[in-house]
């Protein structure tokens, strides 16, 4: 009795490691996108902000053509 006891509680632990060992694989696999994909977005949030940078620049210059149109 008390043998099976014993089998069951390291079946349990078995199940309990295994499970543990899948959690710390999916958690390595997050970071790993994470990792990954973090330069993407620097890069995508970079090439946004040039444009919004362009656009501003091109208004810019509108408003001095404007000025300079205005006191001639």
């Amino acid at each position: 009795m008390q043998a099976k006891a014993t089998k069951q509680r390291h079946v349990v632990q078995g199940r309990s490691r295994i499970e543990e060992e899948e959690e710390e694989e999916e958690e390595e696999e997050e970071e790993e996108a994470r990792t990954v994909a973090v330069p993407v977005l620097l890069e995508r949030n970079r090439h946004q902000l040039n444009l919004s940078t362009n656009k501003v620049n091109k208004h810019i210059s509108t408003i001095q053509l404007v000025r300079v149109c205005l006191e001639i």
